[in-house]
């Protein structure tokens, strides 16, 4: 009997059995190449799921899922094997040519209960060999339903249904490297997985600019294919991690009240201070990080105008400092936009830091406009009254 929804994925086949390589209409034209390139990444997002549509090798792994009678529309001729898998459990795949589709013709694919792998994900846990929880377990490749398998407490998966044949797992746990592990065709699999190298991560979180420590800062080490290791800052602000992996990873800092903080460090790194900005416009004024520049945008007859941008130009502009020798990737300085928009009452506030003196124009001068109004931006001062006509 027809089943009433299937999840199915196509991939090109060569007579050989390799995978196909079509080279797309107008590869010799670079215009058609390239609007076909447009096409093809557009086709492929999530916004043109409910359009089913086979580009070839350019979708090869996109699954479509077929209900109430649903089509699948192909953008390249040739032979194809589909792969289907329904949500009771069934599976199925079939070879097919895609040539002429006028006549409505129809590829029919003989299902059959899936079968199912299971196992156990071995570890280090604690310096011994023990089962993994949490372990993630995907088909290399992927299928259709998209199988995902997490270990439990006993290291224990299930992973199904799957279609007959070979597969290769893979393998990953957040402090263990992670693993291609087949293929494989039967149960009572026993996967080993290598632990990660790990490494204490120390420093200390401090505001700036007085070098306060922050305490409860949260940070959040995130190596590249591995899970996310977190810590919080204690009262002196300082911190303690278990850095894995042996390669440079994104250390993320976030406290209450503070701009984040994401910087590359090294899992071996020495201890270092990484200094927060803070986040409240008035806080910065206060400390002499920032100047206010406020003013009003008004038309000939004096009416405010709304939604009208200004810029602040420095007469000089100084590149902000970073932090030498370090990789910090946000965070590092405090460079405002010097653009901002009026208010329904026509007011504007700038918060700049580029102090010294500049002018206030109409952004819509330019970046190197001349004219506006010529003012001083002193840290810690706010300069009020500023008045722009449009």
């Amino acid at each position: 009997a027809n089943v009433a929804e299937a999840f199915v994925r196509f991939r090109p086949q060569q007579a050989n059995g390799a995978a196909a390589q079509p080279p797309g209409p107008g590869r010799d034209d670079p215009v058609v190449a390239r609007a076909w390139s447009e096409h093809t990444m557009l086709a492929g997002q999530p916004v043109g799921a409910d359009q089913l549509v086979q580009l070839g090798v350019w979708s090869q792994d996109r699954v479509h899922r077929l209900a109430d009678g649903g089509t699948v529309r192909f953008t390249a001729p040739g032979d194809y094997v589909v792969e289907a898998a329904t949500p009771g459990g069934h599976v199925g795949r079939a070879a097919f040519r895609a040539d002429n589709f006028s006549a409505g013709k129809i590829v029919r694919i003989p299902l059959e209960r899936g079968r199912f792998v299971a196992g156990t994900v071995v570890g280090a846990v604690a310096g011994a060999p023990a089962p993994l929880r949490g372990a993630e377990l995907t088909l290399q490749g992927g299928d259709p339903l998209g199988l995902v398998a997490t270990t439990g407490g006993d290291g224990g998966f299930r992973i199904g249904p799957l279609l007959p044949g070979e597969i290769t797992l893979l393998v990953r746990h957040g402090d263990h490297e992670p693993l291609a592990f087949g293929p494989v065709a039967g149960d009572g699999l026993r996967i080993v997985l290598r632990p990660l190298p790990q490494t204490a991560l120390r420093g200390r979180v401090r505001a700036r600019p007085g070098g306060q420590p922050i305490a409860g800062a949260r940070l959040s080490w995130a190596p590249e294919g591995a899970a996310v290791v977190t810590a919080l800052s204690g009262e002196d602000g300082t911190f303690q991690l278990a850095a894995t992996g042996a390669r440079a990873a994104r250390l993320m800092i976030g406290a209450p009240g503070f701009v984040p903080y994401v910087e590359l460090v090294e899992p071996g790194a020495a201890f270092l201070d990484y200094d927060l900005w803070p986040a409240s416009p008035d806080e910065r004024l206060a400390l002499g990080l920032t100047a206010r520049l406020v003013g009003s945008v008004v038309d000939r007859g004096g009416t405010p105008l709304q939604g009208v941008s200004v810029r602040w130009i420095p007469a000089r502009l100084v590149p902000p400092p970073g932090v030498l020798g370090r990789r910090v990737l946000d965070g590092a300085t405090l460079d405002l936009p010097r653009v901002a928009a009026t208010g329904t009452d026509g007011a504007f506030v700038l918060e700049v830091s580029q102090f010294g003196p500049g002018r206030v124009c109409l952004a819509a001068a330019g970046p190197d406009a001349t004219g506006g109004v010529a003012v001083e931006a002193v840290a810690g001062r706010t300069v009020d009254g500023l008045r722009l006509m449009q």
